[in-house]
This record gives structure tokens, sequence and C-alpha cells, in this order.
């Protein structure tokens, strides 16, 4: 027996050995190196990828070479135009473009401007040895050589270039190239891999001192010139480290297509080092289930014969011993059926023992069973006892009178008497009368459904009261008749607190305990219900502070909320008893007036607001302040019936109220909301106005009151609603200004009038100078990019800068002085001459006329126009003219209507005047009309500058 496991056990050992050797050579041979061809073809993939991108680049690179100054480029290389391609060459146009280099090359091959830009301390390419490189000649033009646009690659400073030509054509004939150079450094290198999806991209020079692993890779390359293109792939293998690796080598060519750089991906190899991982761990999983495997049938051979012949053996030794035991042996064989046969002899013989148990434990258990119930029913009424005397709530028992059965301590404690007192009495000797009523509902919704639940006052012994809720709960004998009933009570007086507390939260200011917004709508509501029945007036105001955020600004948050206190204090005080004064929020508060007996009474109490929002204001720390407010009065009437719209007319009035000066109040009429309804159709017409381009340029003349020639023009916007027509610039330049369209549609202003002063500049000529005025707004002037956009739409219509002259009225200087004068300055620094226009109407401070960077100050036209007719203002006209020519300042009147404005201006020695005497806003066809008819008068007076009538004008609105 042992000799035939001996044997079993070698056999299976021989086999298992056998079976390992030939997966583990299979897996080496096989497996992993499909692993090491795939991660080849991966680095080919990724090095052709890589070239790709580049040429992509390149590519790019062209389009934009030859997309360039396409227009008058050409023109410009054969004049040699130096200047023409400088100012196309700026710093900022490169970075635009995204170049590192900007060459212009003639026919003949010659440079006629370049530009170069380095980039993250890297020098810039040396444009003339990257022309040299290419080899433009005049021979090579005319031989059809570079006549088409072409891109490459050459060296600058061992960094590659990419480089893009494109031929400049007059006709059929090139005249030239444009060449644009792109630095291609390490570091682009590797974000352009990290685009790709992959990194550990290196670019070295293709000559020169190399590394072992480039030098063998070149050696490879070169090695057949007939396949020179393809990728080699390289192991390093100097250290065990490197052999986790797997490089790619490529050639990168330059313009002449030879090689210029060589190319190496690095990727870690990560396939071929995770299947080897993968290879070992499943070697090592089958070594163990081969081990297991043949133990497992070595333990099915030594089962199915020795162990079940001894286990046979056994039982039947321990049955001798053991009546009740029962042999058990699996199988189908003899050994089985012999075991069945003592297993049935044994059934036999220990069927009536087994009766006889049977009997005793079932007896047993029915005197187990009656002894528990008897426990659980002890333990239940215990538990019930102690539930009633311990429990968090008072509980109680009472009979179908009302009368108290039986209670807890927590009960009697609530109400404040002894356990024992208490019982016998009647449930309504500690409930409040009051609640009765309540109480009997309760009792037949709990008789009806069976439950329960109210809340009442309750009556403590000493008479104090308190809420409670209660929960009724009936008991009924074996009859269904109403025996008793439990009351469960809970002290809720805490929760009734902050339930009030709550809802006082909800309907009232916590700064000011004024009533809030949801709480004065509802008053108003019910105001509105009541005088309708009652035939009465009802009046709301709405009350907002005068530049309350300078408050809050200069003193600090503290200072304004007690700057609120005291206003609604004060609102309090100043209506009458029974109105409603409510904080809406911020610093706006509302008043509703009811039982009003006429319209006047309302405008009566306004009055009382404002003079007691007159009085100063006394603050912490001793500060006196003075603040006033605007109030709006809406009436109820036919027209206004509801809770909205009372509030929104108020609403408009106090605005009504701000717009008149502030510190007054004004009762709405209907007229108001119809001029906020245009308002808001202006608004929204404005910003569709600004996508469609429905605006106009409209240009006055400045003439020059000496020699009677025009010297300029003011440039006008005109809006041509495709409804409403002409729309005045009074009504939409205001709105414009605050919703913050007034940029766009400034700067499209600026350009449209620099390129026609372009135009009159070009037809002109250098001698006859035509300088456009531009008005600059307060926004324009805050935002920080101003002077970019100036300089940026200067260098798009070409217009030299001394040809243009911004005007900035006098009261944007005053909002913050130094930024101002320091943007001016650097419009100043551009060439651009400045105007201060409306001079007078603001400050008219000479101390800061004399720091302000300007070449023209402009009289407003109100001094004009009074000019001759009283004295005064021909007199500061005067003493104007005389500090601007001490300043070195040009003056130009605005306004000029008649004759005798514009002499009195020339009597007081003002340069230049402006006015319908010459003539008003026309269009741009108009405008050269009217140049012309002056270029061919000959007097230098007033009347030789023609009326605009008689060149078929076209009224502005």
């Amino acid at each position: 027996m042992f000799k035939l496991r001996y044997r079993v056990l070698i056999f299976l050992v021989i086999a298992m050995t056998l079976l390992y050797m030939g997966i583990v050579t299979m897996v080496q041979n096989q497996v992993l190196a499909s692993y090491s061809d795939f991660e080849k073809r991966t680095s080919v993939k990724n090095l052709t990828r890589f070239k790709d991108a580049v040429e992509f680049m390149q590519q790019e690179l062209l389009d934009r070479a030859t997309r360039w100054e396409a227009d008058d480029a050409p023109s410009a290389v054969m004049r040699r135009d130096r200047d023409w391609a400088a100012r196309r060459m700026v710093f900022g146009r490169q970075e635009e473009l995204g170049v590192n280099m900007i060459v212009l090359v003639d026919g003949s091959g010659r440079i006629v401007e370049g530009r170069s830009r380095g980039r993250n301390d890297v020098p810039p390419p040396n444009y003339e040895s990257a022309i040299q490189s290419l080899h433009f000649t005049a021979s090579s033009a005319r031989a059809g050589q570079y006549t088409r646009p072409f891109f490459g690659l050459v060296k600058s400073r061992n960094n590659p270039l990419l480089i893009a030509v494109a031929p400049l054509k007059q006709g059929t004939l090139i005249v030239g190239w444009t060449v644009f150079g792109r630095l291609l450094t390490q570091r682009d290198v590797a974000d352009l891999a990290k685009r790709q999806g992959f990194e550990g991209v290196e670019l070295v020079p293709f000559h020169g001192d190399l590394s072992s692993a480039f030098a063998d890779a070149r050696n490879r390359l070169e090695a057949d010139r007939s396949k020179n293109d393809e990728v080699v792939i390289a192991y390093p293998a100097s250290s065990d480290r490197e052999k986790a690796k797997v490089s790619g080598f490529g050639i990168i060519r330059d313009a002449a297509n030879s090689a210029a750089f060589l190319l190496r991906i690095t990727e870690e190899r990560t396939i071929f080092t995770k299947g080897q991982e993968t290879m070992r761990d499943m070697i090592r999983s089958i070594l163990v289930v081969g081990v297991v495997f043949a133990l497992i049938v070595f333990w099915i051979l030594e089962g199915t014969i020795v162990r079940r012949v001894i286990k046979l053996g056994n039982q039947v030794d321990y049955v001798t011993f053991n009546a009740a035991a029962r042999v058990s042996l699996k199988g189908r064989d003899e050994l089985r059926a012999l075991a069945d046969q003592i297993n049935a002899m044994l059934e036999k013989l220990y069927a009536s023992q087994e009766e006889l148990r049977r009997s005793r434990e079932q007896l047993k258990g029915y005197n187990e069973n009656l002894e528990e119930t008897i426990h659980e029913r002890t333990q239940k009424l215990a538990a019930l006892n102690s539930v009633l005397e311990f429990a968090l709530e008072g509980m109680a028992v009472f009979d179908p009178n009302h009368n108290v059965i039986e209670l807890n301590s927590v009960f009697a404690s609530m109400l404040c008497y002894d356990q024992a007192e208490m019982v016998g009495m009647n449930l309504s000797n500690f409930v409040s009368s009051m609640d009765h009523d309540r109480l009997a509902t309760a009792f037949k919704v709990m008789t009806d459904l069976g439950k329960a639940e109210v809340e009442c006052e309750a009556l403590r012994k000493n008479g104090e009261r308190f809420f409670v809720q209660l929960v009724l709960v009936p008991s009924y004998d074996k009859a269904q008749q109403l025996n008793a009933y439990h009351v469960f009570m809970k002290d809720i007086t805490e929760r009734k607190r902050l339930e009030k507390e709550i809802a006082y939260k909800a309907f009232h200011d916590s700064l000011c305990g004024l009533p809030n917004r949801l709480l004065f709508t509802n008053r108003v509501q019910q105001g509105l219900a009541r005088a309708h029945r009652e035939g009465e007036f009802v009046a709301v105001m709405f009350i907002d502070l005068d530049n309350f955020k300078v408050v809050n600004d200069s003193l600090g948050h503290e200072a304004g909320d007690e700057l609120l206190k005291t206003v609604a204090k004060r609102l309090q005080e100043a209506v009458r008893p029974g109105d409603t004064v409510a904080r809406m929020g911020g610093d706006e508060f509302t008043v509703l007036l009811e039982r009003l007996p006429n319209a006047d009474e309302a405008m009566r109490v306004a009055n009382r607001i404002v003079q007691a929002m007159s009085l100063p204001v006394h603050l912490p720390e001793n500060r006196e302040i003075f603040v006033t407010c605007s109030v709006g009065i809406a009436l109820n009437s036919d027209d206004c019936k509801s809770t909205e719209e009372l509030l929104r007319d108020a609403d408009t009035a106090m605005y009504e109220a701000k717009t008149r000066g502030k510190a007054g109040y004004v009762v709405f009429d209907r007229s108001m909301n119809e001029s906020v309804v245009e308002r808001l159709e202006i608004e929204t017409g404005l910003r569709r106005a600004v996508e469609n381009g429905e605006f106009i340029v409209y240009y006055q003349p400045i003439v020059d009151l000496k020699s009677g020639a025009i010297s300029g023009a003011e440039a006008l916007v005109r809006w041509v609603h495709p409804e409403r027509g002409m729309v005045p610039p009074g009504k939409f330049i205001p709105i414009a200004e605050e919703t913050g369209l007034i940029s766009p549609i400034g700067y499209w202003v600026l350009e449209r009038s620099c390129e026609y002063a372009k135009v009159i500049n070009d037809r002109q000529g250098p001698s006859d100078p035509f300088v456009m005025s531009v008005n600059l707004s307060t926004r324009q002037l805050q935002q920080f990019d101003c002077v970019d956009r100036v300089r940026e739409i200067l260098t798009i219509t070409g217009l030299d800068p001394h040809h243009l002259k911004l005007e900035v009225t006098e009261s944007a200087m005053m909002d913050d002085m130094e930024a101002i004068i320091s943007k001016l300055d650097d419009l100043r620094k551009l060439g651009i001459q400045l105007a201060i226009d409306d001079f007078g109407t603001g400050y008219s401070s000479l101390s800061y006329l004399r720091r302000l960077p300007v070449n023209t100050v402009k009289i407003d036209r109100s001094f004009v126009c009074v000019m001759g007719i009283e004295a005064e203002p021909t007199a500061i006209v005067s003493a104007i003219v005389t500090l601007c020519h001490a300043l070195n300042l040009t003056v130009t009147g605005e306004g000029i209507e008649n004759e005798m404005q514009m002499s009195q201006l020339q009597e007081v020695g003002c340069d230049y005047g402006q006015g319908y005497l010459f003539s008003k806003p026309i269009n741009a066809h108009d405008f050269d009309l009217l140049l012309d008819m002056v270029r061919k008068s000959q007097a230098p007076t007033s009347s030789s500058v023609p009326s605009i009538e008689d060149v078929a004008y076209h009224p502005a609105a």
C-alpha cells in the first residue's frame, strides 16, 4: 500500500516539471518578443506624429506669411520702403503673429528690412545668415526658382528656426519674398510632444559632438542614403536602468533638404516591463496550481480505496459502543452496500427507544413554555409602571368624566402639584377656560379617530400660565365602551416663544426693527382693499437716501448702520400715527399712508420727511453729518390698483426726484412711466444697434478764424434706428454712458474717423494737414487698455498721430485727476493732440489747467451764444483766450451761429471756430463737397466759408 502511494507521487512530480518548463520556454520566445515588437511600432508612430506636427507648424507659418500684408507689400518692396516695413514689424505685431523673425527681400535677393526677437532666454535669430542660407538672387527669380510658397528649417545659434517663404508678385513678376521665422526651442519641442500625448523628446544638431546613443543612430541613418528617412530603433544597454527604455530616432531636414537635426523620442518600456512581471506571476501561479493539482489527484487516489476501508472499520467499532450512531460511507460499491445493511439493523433496534424519548421531551417543553409566559407577563407589567413613572413627558389616566385616575410624577411637577393631590381633580381645573371649546373638539376627534392632539394654555397651581401639547388616547372595555382615556402632556412654551420670534424676524428688518418688504407688501394689499371698499385715498412713498454710499465708503459700515437707525427713527416720528414705515433694503425705505382725505395730505407728510432728514445726524466718535433724501409718491387711482403697480410708480417717482436735483419729493404721473418705457426701449435698441451697425459718423468743420480755411472737423455719432429713424444724440448718448455701451461705440467712431482723416490727408498732402477731433468718453478713459486701443486703431488705419485730436470733457478729469493725467501723458507721447471740451462748465480751475498735457481748449457754447449781448461772458471768453495763449494753448469757440459771435471771437484773438454759421454736422460725402468749395474760395474772411446748404445738405436730427 505504501509503495503504490510513492509511485503515484513520483509520476505526478515528473509530469508537472515537464509542463512547467514548456510554458516558460513559450513565454520567453513568443509573448515577450511580441511585446518588444509592439513597443518598436509605437515609437515609430510617435516619431512620425511628431514630425507631422512640426510640418503642420511650418504650414501654419507659411499660411501667415502668405496672408501678411498681401495687398501693398509688393509695391513697398519695389520701392524699398523701409518705413513701411518698420511700421509693420513692430514687436507687438510679431508677437500677435507668433513669429520671431520677419524679413522682406527684394527681387535681387537683398534684404529690404528685417526684425527678429528672442524668447525665454533664447537669443533672437540672425535673420541675415538665415536669408543667405536660402540663396535668394535675381537670377533665381528669373529662372523660376522660389516662385511658389515653401517652408523649411535652418539653424540659428544651434536652435532650429522654422522658415516660411512667400513670393511677392506684381502681376506675374516676382518682386521679392516675405520670410517668416519661428524659433523651435527645446521647450517648444517638449510642449509639442506633450500635445501629441508623449514626453521624452530631444532635438540635437545632426553634425557635431554627440553622445554614443545619438552617434550610433546617426551612423545607422547615414549607412544607406536611399533609406535615410526611415526610423531606427535602438535599445541602449549601458546600464540596467536604460534597458527599461526604448528610443526612436529620426531626421529633421532644413530648407535645402539636408539633414539638420537629429530627433529622439525616449519612452519607458512599460508594456515590456509589465509583461515580464505578468509572465512571472503567471508562471508562479501555474507552478502553484500544478502542485495543488498533483496533491488533489494523489488525495483522490488514496481516498477512493484506502481511507474508505479504514473509515468503515472505525465506524463499526464505534457503533459497538454507541447504539444511536450510524455508519456513513460514500460511494456505490460493495462497501457502501455493507454500510447500508448495518444502518438498517440499527434503525429497527432503536425505534422504540426514540418514541419514548420524544414523549419525554414534549412534556418538558410544555412546562418550560408555561414558566416563560408567566415571566414575560410579570416583566411587561413592571416595565409599564416604570415608563409611567419615569417618562420625560407627563402621563395621566382620566375617567370618562375627565377626573384623574392615575398620573406620573412628571405630570404633577409640570403643574406644580403633589402627585397624590391631583388624583380625582378634573381636567378643567388646570386648562385655561379659553381653551375648553378646543378640548371638547379634541375629545370628539379622539372618539372618532382613536387619537387626538391639541395645543392649549395650561394653569399651574400658582396661577402661572404656560403652553402645552396634549395627546389624547382612548381606552375601551370588552364591551367597547369608553372606560378611560390617557393624556400625554408636553411643555411647548419655549417652542411657542421661538415660533413667535421667528415670525417677527420673517416680517421685520433686523437692523432697524421696521417691517420688511414682505410685511409692507401685505399691508399695502390690505390697505388697497380697504380703500376700494370705503372710497378713500392710499399713498405709497419710496424714499432713498442721497449719496449714502459715500458714508459707507468713507466712515465704514458701522457708521452707515447707525445712520440707517437714525433715519428709521426720524421717519417714524415724521409720519402720522397708524402709518407704516418699512425698510426695503440698503438705504431704501417705504411709507404706507392710509385713510388720506386728499392727495395734499401725502405731500405734507413728504415735506415733513424731507425736512426731518435735513437735520444733522450725530454719529459715534463725535461725527456730525448731513444727509438728504429723495421721495417718490404714488396714489391709488383707477389706473393703478395693484400693489406691484403702486410700488413701481413710487419707485419711478423717486428716481425722477433724484433727476430733478435730489432732496425733494415728486408725485407720480403717467408721463414718468412713459419716459421709463422709452428709456428701456432705447437701451434695448442700443444693444442691438452695436451688433447691427446702425451707427453713422457725421462731421462738423472746424474753421481757422484768421484764414477762413477748414483746418479740421469734429466727428459726431448718429444713430439711424430702423423704426424711429434718426435718434437725437441727447437721448441715446447719456444712456450709452450709463450702460457702458459708450466704449464700443466710441472706439468704432474713432476708427471710422481715423480712416476718413487718412483719406483727406492723403488727398490734401503734407502741406495742408487736416486734424480730426474725436470725443473720448469718461468710460473709455477709465479703462486700463485705453491707450493700447487708440494705438492699435492708429496702426490699423495708418493715420499720422499728429492728425488726430482727442477731446476730453472738463468734468471727466475731475473723477481721478492723477490717473487721467497719466493716461493723457501716454496719449500725448504717441503724438496725438488733446483738447478740453466744454471748458467753463466744470471746475475751470487755472491750477489744474497748467498741469494738463493738452493742446487746445474749447470754450463752451453757453458763453459764445451770449457774446455781444452780455458784457460778462465776453470778458470771460477774453480772459480764457489770454490765459490759454500764455500757456501756449490754442482756443476753439463752439456754437457760433451768427456773424456777430464770430466777430467777437476774432476780436478777442480766438484761433478756431465751430458752429452752425459754418455748417451743421454732415455726412462724409457732403463734407468732401464742402472741402472742395472752401479750397476754391480765396478771401480769408468769414464770408469765404460757404454754407453747406449749397451742397445738398441732408439735415441731421
